[in-house]
């Protein structure tokens, strides 16, 4: 869409330690477009989704101007033991935007996560599938508004 606001128009090269994952590489993005990121594996992909998310890509619009959120379905250790509720709530960027308790439970919803369905709001985040913590994971960048999501291999654990 030639009208969608542009959210980054930038020119930039990113290294992995010493070697060059891409050089002089040009990138323009606009709200509301969905765009892919295409490699074979070990190329970068995730390096690159990572160091834009950590505000590490010259040229690329800092947090203060565009909001971006990287998501994985991995969910670390020392969080897998709290409900999905509290592991939503206890992510600083949820707490730094104040987003009320009902909010989460809201927006878990929408996501599937229902006190009568298959994955349920209290659950521990350790007994769910690979599929249902993508959910999870997309359900907390839904609350934080973001501008640009990266999806880091959203389909890889998808319940079939």
């Amino acid at each position: 869409d030639d009208d969608a606001e542009e959210l980054c128009n930038c020119k930039f090269t990113l290294a992995y330690g010493t070697k060059i994952l891409l050089h002089n590489t040009k990138m323009k993005l606009k709200r509301g477009m969905r765009y892919g990121l295409l490699g074979g594996n070990d190329s970068g992909k995730t390096t690159l989704m990572r160091s834009i998310a950590n505000n590490q890509v010259e040229g690329f619009p800092d947090s203060s101007t565009v909001r971006t959120v990287f998501v994985e379905a991995d969910i670390q250790g020392e969080q897998s033991h709290l409900s999905c509720i509290d592991y939503v709530m206890h992510d600083p960027a949820i707490q730094a935007l104040n987003i009320p308790r009902e909010d989460v439970v809201d927006i878990l919803a929408t996501v599937g996560f229902t006190d009568d369905g298959k994955a349920k709001p209290l659950h521990a985040v350790s007994t769910l599938s690979g599929g249902w913590r993508m959910k999870l994971a997309l359900a907390r960048c839904m609350l934080q508004k973001a501008d640009i999501l990266l999806l880091d291999e959203p389909t890889n654990h998808l319940d079939v």
